[in-house]
């Protein structure tokens, strides 16, 4: 139902990661300057363009997500981290990690987020509506959530490794 979906989406909204903190990017320059660099790297160095398109119908590859809308969709802060290390977050990412430096992860970043429309604000604010949150938690359990999704809170509640938060998801519902 969609209070059901509203308690979920309140109680993962706090299981945000604090690596994707704000301050990874709090002096990001988002100057043309910056994003001029950041394109140069983008097709001339990298070859970004040879997985990912920058416009809804531009040139460019297809097996990356187009990012001509990564400015509304993506916290800069998660975007900092994915280029820092794609397989941290995803191990089985297909992008490489191409090893960046903090002032080429600047420059990238200045770039993808001058594509599309521009947004000033971190999509997805954290709520904190206390009894949303405990109802969402209450789902999880109740919909056995855990059967198919890792969650880091629950398994480190639970002491465990994330290989063994779908053994224990299986085992509270009776399964060996």
């Amino acid at each position: 139902s969609d209070g059901e979906a509203n308690a979920l989406t309140e109680y993962l909204m706090t299981l945000r990661e604090d690596r994707f903190s704000q301050r990874s990017v709090a002096n990001l320059d988002r100057s043309e300057a910056a994003a001029s660099e950041g394109q140069a790297l983008f097709s001339d160095i990298f070859g970004c363009d040879g997985c990912h398109k920058t416009s809804p119908k531009g040139e460019g590859g297809v097996v990356g997500p187009n990012l001509s809308i990564a400015s509304e969709r993506l916290a800069p802060a998660w975007i900092y981290f994915w280029l820092k290390n794609p397989q941290s977050i995803r191990p089985d990412s297909p992008m490489p990690n191409f090893g960046l430096s903090e002032k080429e992860i600047g420059y990238l970043m200045s770039y993808i987020l001058s594509l599309g429309k521009k947004v000033e604000s971190a999509p997805n604010p954290i709520r904190s509506d206390p009894g949303l949150v405990e109802q969402g938690k209450g789902l999880i359990e109740k919909k056995n959530c855990l059967f198919c999704h890792i969650l880091n809170a629950e398994k480190e509640a639970q002491g465990l490794p994330a290989q063994s938060a779908q053994k224990v998801a299986l085992t509270k519902n009776g399964a060996k």
